[in-house]
């Protein structure tokens, strides 16, 4: 909230060109809050959900003929491995305790490129689960690789250049330099020799063939 910002006499406090100045605060109002799951999905439901996915929705470009294929290969291997997949909430991540991949809503994204890029990115995360014909990869499997630690840093180097491959398989613009900013980020937190990397980019190679079936 605002309020004009008053003197000791009761008069309006002006600046040096003259303006009024304000004081401002923020008042917090408690309320409840209830998560989505824990109501029935009615039509009532789900088309108020259309309608608040449409007020946050960013204005695409059609969905192209290689982002649809790409889309269609990265379903195909969550069906084939059982992984539950929904759109919601405002965060992407890889549940291993659920198995479960959440995305946000594909029209909250700048492009569908970007869509097809965030889900890979936590596919290739979920290819190093301790399931059958998965790769039980460490810094999935490994109860130390919380967030900050090497094992954890190594994770979404893995993730992060998995999806970078398979996007250029998929022939999908999921722009270079969001991919190298985020690589970056988190090369900095490794103290390791460069041939780390190499075992980083051999990870991500048999991530991107499991979830590509190549």
């Amino acid at each position: 909230m605002k309020k004009p910002l008053l003197n000791e006499d009761g008069q309006q406090i002006r600046d040096a060109l003259g303006n009024p100045e304000f004081s401002c605060f923020t008042i917090f109002t408690p309320c409840r809050v209830f998560n989505l799951d824990c109501f029935e999905k009615t039509d009532k439901v789900e088309n108020r959900l259309q309608e608040l996915n449409k007020e946050v929705a960013v204005q695409q470009t059609p969905v192209s003929a290689n982002e649809s294929k790409a889309i269609k290969q990265l379903m195909n291997y969550m069906e084939t491995h059982n992984i539950d997949f929904s759109e919601s909430g405002n965060q992407a991540f890889y549940d291993p305790t659920f198995d479960s991949i959440t995305v946000p809503n594909k029209e909250r994204f700048e492009s569908i490129s970007l869509f097809c890029s965030v889900t890979a990115h936590e596919s290739v995360h979920s290819s190093g689960a301790d399931r059958k014909g998965r790769l039980a990869r460490v810094g999935i499997t490994d109860k130390k690789a919380t967030f900050g630690s090497d094992l954890y840093a190594t994770e979404e180097l893995i993730a992060e250049t998995g999806a970078f491959l398979i996007c250029n398989d998929l022939q999908i613009d999921s722009n270079n330099d969001v991919h190298a900013s985020y690589l970056d980020s988190w090369i900095k937190r490794l103290r390791k020799e460069p041939k780390h990397l190499l075992t980083v980019i051999g990870h991500a190679v048999k991530a991107k063939n499991l979830i590509l079936g190549s």
